[in-house]
């Protein structure tokens, strides 16, 4: 019960969040705040739709906040939906955005192991792992 309350609200507030991002200039970097705030909720309570749409309407709207974090959360959604080419579109785009971030490389790595781009996510788990050797997400990649 408690759960289907707090799935209502955080709805409600995407809602009312969707609307804001109408308004002016100042408005839309609050707006874009509350979106990513938004995804990240929905994401951990596993409305990954939601969370995906959420992250998007972010990044699309950014003014002051950075990309990067909407756009993250954006190919980790689009992955847990198996939505690869949005995950691929999202990832490209956080790559050309921090090329040299290693969490950057290693998601864009994910998004082309889960297109079957085997090779190209190895060379991009590696380049992540030389720009940051203890980062898991380059290791579980290498794995994989």
């Amino acid at each position: 019960m408690r759960k289907a309350f707090h799935v209502m609200v955080t709805l409600a507030a995407l809602g009312a969040a969707s609307l804001v991002i109408h308004a002016d200039a100042g408005q839309r970097s609050r707006a874009a705040e509350i979106q990513l705030q938004l995804g990240r909720q929905l994401f951990e309570e596993g409305l990954y739709r939601d969370a995906l749409t959420a992250f998007q309407q972010a990044a699309a709207s950014v003014l002051t906040i950075d990309s990067r974090a909407a756009r993250a959360g954006a190919v980790r959604a689009a992955l847990r939906l198996a939505e690869y080419d949005e995950a691929r579109r999202e990832a490209q785009a956080l790559l050309e955005a921090a090329p040299e971030d290693p969490e950057a490389v290693a998601l864009n790595a994910d998004a082309l192991w889960a297109a079957g781009l085997f090779q190209e996510a190895e060379e991009g788990y590696q380049k992540a792992l030389r720009l940051s050797s203890s980062l898991p997400r380059g290791h579980h990649g290498l794995a994989k």
